[in-house]
């Protein structure tokens, strides 16, 4: 009511003389819920006037009253100079048992040209009552009045130079629609206090406030960042300083205030304002025109008529600052730019521009002598206005119940993360949460789009697909932004864009910023970004399907398509200099994203989609490929190249069960042969990256030539890349596919791996050394994530159950870490009397720790507090058995799902223990199961003990395996205390593990071999014959339990069996097994017999012809024929005594080159001695050297005999410790080592000597000294084998298992150096799985007589042509080149081979 009085007086105080000055002095009147209307609630309080008594002028709050209608017809006419605000309310209030609006909007408000319509967050009672500072109502009246005054004290300071009416008639002379004060009040309002004082505060800003020249700041932000408030905040601020300011808001919508000429027109009537100069010569401007300029004439016409002729030729001499918002939204944003600078040679004039892109796309008609300092508006920026605005709306907040948001803070926080530096939203989702009264409420709000930016989204799609002429333009970058797996650079979008629509872009900045709305912009780090989040929420909606958007399914395919194009496009030979440039595809913007996610974008795209899927072949099947691995091990990223294999085998599985007709119904261009083709490459990617991801790591451009050829025979990627015009060729090997074995990983040698954990995400090897190493791997290609230090030698490991936490135990503490990074989260001190840790687990969902010790004591951890939970220790063997007290045990188990420990000790029972409460669970022994339900059968049948046990990890299914010393294998059901399966196989198994789904058991019998069972029926499922017998340390499941886990012999190898990649498919049982039949212990026996006499134990090669010469362990002799692609091997003799032959030998001398290889070239055939020879070498004669001293013994070659013993002089200090194999006819090699009276005891290989034969074939020599002493310290490399010598270079194998080589010089070349200077070259590396569980010390090689390396690999030859030809990085390598030192010294000292000579003609020779 108190609104309509003001009316009236205002109405009076117009017509009374004695009140006229009074009422010349309003400038402005606040509405706050005045029913301008009536208000109809006024005849429902009129009912209650004989309860509450009379009121008078209740009837003139009716509608359609005569004071209403009054009011309403006289107050516009009389207010038209006023600047009025209307406040109306939101919130009902309870008027008897409804809730209703005290005066509706419609009431409140007059839609008066010059009023401002304001909605308070309030009901009618709180609209002028507030309850803090902080309330929103309340800072919407204060900002509006602090806004007003402002104003007005600036015209005051200034002299208004005309009359209000003056002013009015040249608003309309010129066209200016509103008052800019409206659009400044506006944005104004919605500022929180404090807010935007980061601006204010910065260098720049500073900078040009303070210039005393003419300065240009342009500030960049990204739509909904908050720049029209942060405009308005300049302004005030501009005011408050006493400067002259004017300002503009662009706005697109509103065709009003979205071109440059309504802009020129506000500003030049702001100016006339405050200047009465330029009022003067406007007026004189409009005095004489005949009409009014209107908004008919353009900007150009308007700029010459009203600035250039006009204003600008006053002169000022105050600094002026315009303001100028969105102008972006600007029609003409290039001239009106223009415009401003040009503003700036006639006035000192200091100008800040707002926009959305960067100031460069506003500069083509701009002089390029204007300096503009730009400053991208970033998300630490908008969120410090961000955390205002929510920390003034806190106590609004609702306390909402949900353990997501417990309290209004971890709302605010919630909504301060999500907005992502996007004010509006903010601002839009926190008055829409105020209002929320439940937790869905909330969340609902939290996810959605609030329908203010719905709004603004539809109107800016509708402004966007009217755009016909960049349409396709539009459309790409559209469905990159919103698809893209991360956001593109501008650089990276303009090629996709361009490939996308198969023409260029000129300018895709430009296009964004003009073409995309509001909806999409180029963030300061030059990325293109949505708006908002729910900017892609919203387009992607099921009700909303702009045209702009294909469907998800044609989107990825797309973008599969463009990524596909341009990696093969990058790959594509360029000849000459363009080949070298384009060499590094890493460096071009694009290839970065389309090598991580081309796969990706793949997986989501139809598997009917043929024309994608024989790209994808094409693709698969060029050099893109390596390239792709390439960069993807250069970035560190080899798993995507992992997940790629798997995403091509999940398409064509789809595919088979889909209809597959192709998409377009056209004519299949897919064969059966290229999805065969794609299924092999689908195996090949994921098993290549396991197998080679070290080396990958360290060397990417080893794919280029030297991994295909390493891989199968029948392998996609080693018949494309592995043939003999690439470089490197093998051969030898029998098996042509990819084995069960995923990886193999070595560990340096004397760092023995002895036990494994598993976890989401990871598998941790404990490694036996001093300082306790445990190395975490990840679990999809064990890449090695960090290396853990325990302190101490490491007992044993384990992991929590969700692989938050990892434990270590030594013998003095258990440490916790994080195994995420490596860090250490707690260590727990072990009680000194008892003994070593042989147990570790976590229980309690995480929140316990417990370990068994040695001493039969249990000891727990509460993670949480980091105290014991027990103030004593709790020994269980108080409950034990009085035969099995103060015994040690064997072993301990702990389940790590319930609360049960299992303790064997020889020759006893296994004894069950309950951990919660503290009590003696069972024992049981092998055929009752439980002794304490079922009594003691063993007295009468003989006992047994249990070798190994383990529990199951499912705690539903409370199982337990063990293996007794008879060979049994028992499942025991411990909630029956029934045995439940008995495996009578007799295999003798000696380590169990579980998987973690407790449905496969995985076993290791004592000869080495992998057997998996199920678990409950212990149905045999899987078996693998390994080559060695020694028994693993370590066996467990990954987490997925689809690979299993053996570590041994110094390596940990991951297996991968068909049987649980297919188990795994079946949710919750085995896929059948094929037929598998028990092995009988004579069996096993045999094989691991067999398998000891095809092991190679000599290899020796011929340095003229193709020829291999190798001895195995059943004391056989092979000749193998390497001439050809597949080598071919023959026997020539076997040992009579079957004893094994430890070295092997041809004579190299060219005087005793002749004769029967098979009976008349003799070879070592002696029996096993000790000392037994480390080595034989042959000149004219046989060489032996043996390991007790400095001696060589030479035997005739007729008969073997002992010709004569030389003493060789190694040099001061060195001792030999074996021959190193030259094959050379003039030269033989040893190793040396740190003597016995050296102060060191090292056995590491310090130097190789290099001796000549003659020298020892002299009669009696004296001191016979080495030609060479090579060093070891002299090579980048540690030597750990010599291979042989070709050309003038020595061949070595490193302790990394590279292929190396270096020149050695004759003596007195280049000043007595030894070794060519950079001369030394790595070639190929040796795969870890060829290696296995060999030790360096039993390794043995070859070198052919074209430079072929010859490899015994597990039993196998394995021959490797043309690898001395390739270098680390792949580049060609000629080892048979002599360096111009070795040619003028060494020619004829190192004779070659003659060329063209078969095998068959040799070995004809030979019989001559």
């Amino acid at each position: 009511m108190g609104g309509l009085v003001v009316k009236q007086a205002y109405l009076l105080a117009l017509r009374e003389t004695a009140f006229k000055p009074v009422a010349d002095r309003v400038r402005s009147i606040f509405f706050l819920a005045t029913p301008h209307r009536g208000a109809a609630i006024a005849r429902i309080f009129s009912s209650f006037t004989s309860i509450i008594g009379p009121r008078p002028f209740f009837e003139d709050l009716y509608p359609q009253s005569d004071v209403v209608q009054a009011l309403s017809e006289n107050f516009p006419k009389e207010s038209r100079n006023l600047q009025l605000f209307s406040f109306y309310e939101s919130r009902p209030m309870s008027v008897g048992l409804n809730k209703v609006l005290i005066v509706d909007k419609a009431s409140a408000v007059m839609n008066l040209p010059n009023e401002r319509q304001t909605f308070l967050d309030a009901n009618h009672r709180n609209m002028a009552m507030y309850a803090t500072r902080t309330d929103s109502s309340y800072l919407a009246v204060r900002n509006a009045l602090t806004t007003v005054v402002l104003s007005y004290r600036t015209q005051i300071q200034h002299a208004l130079p005309a009359s209000q009416e003056d002013l009015h008639a040249l608003a309309q002379f010129l066209g200016v629609p509103a008052d800019p004060e409206d659009d400044l009040q506006t944005h104004a309002a919605a500022k929180i206090p404090g807010s935007c004082q980061w601006l204010t505060e910065k260098d720049c800003y500073q900078s040009w406030m303070m210039s005393k020249r003419p300065a240009f700041l342009w500030l960049q932000g990204r739509p909904g960042a908050g720049k029209s408030i942060l405009s308005s905040h300049v302004v005030g601020d501009l005011r408050n300083s006493g400067l002259n300011v004017c300002f503009f808001f662009f706005r697109a919508r509103d065709d009003a205030k979205s071109t440059a000429d309504s802009c020129l027109r506000s500003l030049a009537w702001q100016m006339a304002r405050m200047h009465p100069d330029i009022f003067s010569r406007l007026k004189s401007i409009m005095s004489e025109s005949k009409e009014r300029i209107g908004e008919k004439v353009g900007s150009h016409t308007l700029w010459q008529r009203v600035f250039v002729s006009g204003i600008l030729t006053v002169t000022l001499n105050k600094p002026q600052f315009w303001v100028i918002d969105a102008m972006d939204e600007c029609r003409g944003a290039t001239d009106m730019t223009a415009f401003l600078a040009a503003t700036q040679k006639s006035w000192p004039l200091s100008l800040l521009v707002t926009s959305r892109d960067a100031v460069e796309n506003y500069l083509q008609s701009v002089n390029s002598n204007i300096s503009i300092h730009s400053y991208a508006i970033g998300e630490r920026d908008s969120a410090q206005d961000i955390l205002l605005l929510l920390e003034a709306n806190l106590a609004a907040l609702p306390c909402s119940t949900s353990k997501t948001w417990p309290t209004p803070e971890a709302i605010a926080s919630h909504i301060l993360e999500k907005s992502a530096g996007c004010f509006l939203w903010a601002s839009l989702t926190c008055s829409a949460i105020c209002r929320a009264t439940s937790d869905g409420g909330i969340r609902r709000i939290l996810n959605g789009t609030p329908a203010e930016m719905g709004a603004l989204y539809v109107d800016s799609l509708a402004r966007i697909e009217t755009n016909n002429f960049e349409k396709e333009a539009i459309r790409a970058i559209f469905t990159w932004t919103l698809h893209a797996f991360r956001p593109l650079r501008l650089a990276e979008m303009q090629i996709a864009a361009e490939l996308d629509i198969d023409d260029k872009i000129s300018d895709i900045n430009r296009v964004i910023s003009r073409g995309c709305g509001n909806l999409i912009y180029v963030d300061q780090h030059d990325k293109v970004q949505l708006m908002h989040l729910t900017v892609r929420d919203f387009l992607t909606r099921d009700d909303v399907k702009p045209s702009l958007i294909p469907p998800a399914t044609e989107t990825h395919r797309r973008l599969a398509f463009t990524c596909l194009k341009h990696l093969m496009a990058v790959s594509q030979k360029v000849k000459g200099r363009a080949k070298r440039v384009q060499e590094d595809q890493s460096s071009l913007p694009f290839t970065d994203y389309a090598c991580r996610y081309l796969f990706q974008h793949l997986s989501y795209s139809d598997p009917s989609d043929e024309a994608l899927l024989l790209m994808l072949v094409n693709f698969l099947g060029s050099d893109s490929l390596l390239r792709w691995i390439e960069s993807a091990a250069n970035n560190g990223d080899l798993r995507s190249v992992y997940e790629a294999g798997k995403t091509i085998n999940d398409i064509l599985g789809r595919r088979a069960i889909r209809d597959t007709e192709p998409l377009d119904h056209s004519p299949p261009t897919l064969t059966q042969e290229n999805i065969e083709l794609l299924r092999r490459w689908g195996d090949d990617l994921s098993r290549l990256i396991p197998r080679f991801a070290e080396r990958l790591r360290n060397s990417p451009k080893t794919i280029r030539h030297h991994i295909a050829p390493l891989c199968p025979p029948d392998s996609a990627i080693r018949q494309v890349f592995g043939g003999p015009a690439r470089g490197l060729t093998v051969g030898g090997l029998s098996t042509r596919g990819w084995d069960d074995c995923l990886t193999t990983i070595r560990y340096p040698q004397g760092s023995s791996p002895f036990v494994a954990a598993a976890a989401p995400g990871y598998v941790a090897v404990g490694v036996a050394s001093r300082d306790g190493r445990v190395v975490v791997h990840e679990d999809t290609i064990f890449q090695e994530l960090h290396t853990i230090h325990h302190g101490e030698r490491v007992t044993c490991i384990a992991f929590a159950v969700n692989g938050e936490y990892l434990a270590s135990a030594g013998t003095n503490a258990v440490r916790v870490w994080a195994p995420a990074n490596g860090l250490e989260l707690g260590c727990f001190e072990l009680p000194h009397a008892g003994g070593r840790c042989r147990a570790l687990a976590f229980a309690e969902e995480n929140t316990i720790l417990r370990a068994a010790m040695e001493q039969n004591q249990l000891v727990e951890w509460d993670l949480k507090s980091g105290t014991l939970v027990h103030d004593e220790l709790v020994s269980w063997g108080v409950d034990l058995p009085e035969r099995m007290r103060g015994r040690v045990p064997v072993h301990v188990w702990l389940s790590p799902g319930s609360n049960l420990l299992a303790v064997l000790y020889r020759g006893h029972d296994l004894v069950f223990w309950d951990c919660a409460e503290l009590r003696l669970h069972d024992v049981y022994e092998q055929e009752t199961g439980s002794m304490l339900r079922f009594g003691n059968r063993s007295e009468a049948m003989g006992w047994t003990t249990v070798r190994a046990a383990v529990f199951n990890q499912d705690v539903q299914a409370n199982l337990f395996a063990a293996t007794f010393d008879d060979g049994d294998l028992v499942v025991f059901d411990l909630d029956t205390g029934r045995p439940v399966a008995v495996n009578k196989e007799k295999a003798y198994n000696l380590v169990l593990a579980s998987s973690h789904d407790g449905r496969t058991l995985a076993a290791v019998d004592q000869l080495g071999n992998l057997t998996l069972f199920d678990f409950r029926t212990l149905q045999l499922l899987y078996r693998v014959k390994l080559n060695t017998s020694t028994l693993p340390n370590g066996l467990a499941f990954t987490c997925d339990d689809s690979r299993l886990i053996e570590v041994r012999d110094g390596q940990c190898r991951i297996w991968e069996p068909p049987v649980l990649r297919m188990g795994n498919k079946t949710h919750g049982q085995h896929a059948p097994p094929a037929e598998l039949k028990p092995t009988t212990p004579s069996e096993m026996y045999r094989d691991c017999e067999a398998r000891k006499t095809q092991e190679v134990t000599a290899i020796t090669c011929s340095h003229k012809f193709p020829v291999v010469f190798y001895a195995t362990g059943d004391g056989s002799v092979f000749g193998y024929d390497i001439s050809g692609p597949n080598p071919e091997k023959e026997l020539l003799f076997a040992q009579r005594m079957h004893s094994e032959i430890s070295s092997v030998t041809t004579p190299n001398s060219p005087t005793s080159c002749k004769g029967d290889v098979g009976a008349r070239t003799p070879l070592n055939r002696s029996r096993k001695t000790r000392p037994r020879p480390r080595h034989l070498e042959a000149g004219s004669g046989v060489f032996e050297a043996r390991e007790t001293a400095d001696v060589i013994t030479i035997h005739s070659w007729t008969d073997l005999s002992s010709l004569r013993v030389v003493s060789i002089s190694p040099g001061l200090g060195l001792s030999l410790s074996g021959f190193g194999p030259l094959s050379h006819p003039y030269y033989f090699a040893t190793y040396a080592k740190r003597s016995s009276q050296s102060a060191s005891t090292d056995n590491e290989t310090i130097a190789i000597l290099v001796w000549d034969f003659q020298d020892l074939e002299v009669p009696n020599p004296q001191d016979v000294g080495p030609r060479w002493e090579i060093r070891t310290s002299m090579l980048p490399a540690q030597v750990m084998h010599l291979i042989g010598v070709y050309g003038t270079r020595i061949v070595f194998h490193t302790a990394d298992h590279w292929i190396a080589s270096f020149e050695l010089l004759p003596p007195g070349a280049s000043g007595g150096a030894i070794v060519a200077e950079d001369s030394f070259v790595r070639h190929f590396f040796l795969p870890s799985h060829w290696i296995g569980s060999m030790e360096q010390e039993v390794m043995r090689f070859g070198l052919g007589s074209e430079g072929e390396i010859i490899f015994d690999c597990q039993g196998e030859l394995a021959v490797i042509k043309r690898g001395l030809e390739l270098t680390d990085d792949g580049g060609a390598f000629q080892p048979r080149q002599l360096s111009t030192k070795s040619r003028a010294h060494f020619g004829e000292r190192i004779p070659y081979r003659p060329r063209g000579i078969s095998t068959s003609s040799w070995l004809r020779t030979q019989g001559e």
